[in-house]
């Protein structure tokens, strides 16, 4: 078993205002995929549900209407979020102005080898200039490896 997937906040660390949080229920285990696109302008940060074939689970289930997404989306200018997954804390890197687009699948139905709940967390941060989240890719690298083990 790897991650089990309590909690997710995002922080606007500066002014200690809660951007996004979200408790999950089920004790569920997760698998952490980030990463840092277009030079640095475009950070992705992906709860899945630890499955062998997730992406194409969800791929099918949203085909079939059989998943619920809900949508948040912000418009954030803070220098510096804070991600705190379960009560563990990443800074995030941010600039002037910070577009997030957080998607949640939930699935609710209940199958032999896959239990209902919640199957992904998708965190896309988009900045107006290129930011190094170098660190950030490497503190959760290292963090989903070490639930892992």
């Amino acid at each position: 078993m790897g991650l089990v997937l309590k909690k997710v906040v995002l922080d606007d660390y500066a002014d200690k205002k809660n951007l996004y949080s979200k408790l999950i229920r089920g004790n569920l285990d997760f698998t952490i995929e980030a990463h840092h696109l277009e030079g640095g302008k475009h950070l992705q940060i992906y709860l899945y549900r630890n499955h062998p074939r997730i992406k194409e689970f969800i791929d099918i289930r949203e085909r079939k209407n059989h998943l619920t997404e809900q949508i948040t989306i912000l418009e954030a200018q803070p220098s510096q979020m804070r991600l705190t997954i379960n009560d563990t804390s990443f800074m995030v890197a941010s600039s002037n102005t910070s577009n997030i687009k957080i998607t949640e699948y939930n699935f609710n139905q209940k199958l032999a080898d896959f239990e209902k709940g919640k199957v992904a967390v998708l965190i896309d941060i988009t900045f107006d200039v290129e930011v190094d989240n170098n660190k950030l890719m490497t503190e959760l690298r290292n963090f989903n490896n070490a639930e892992e083990a």
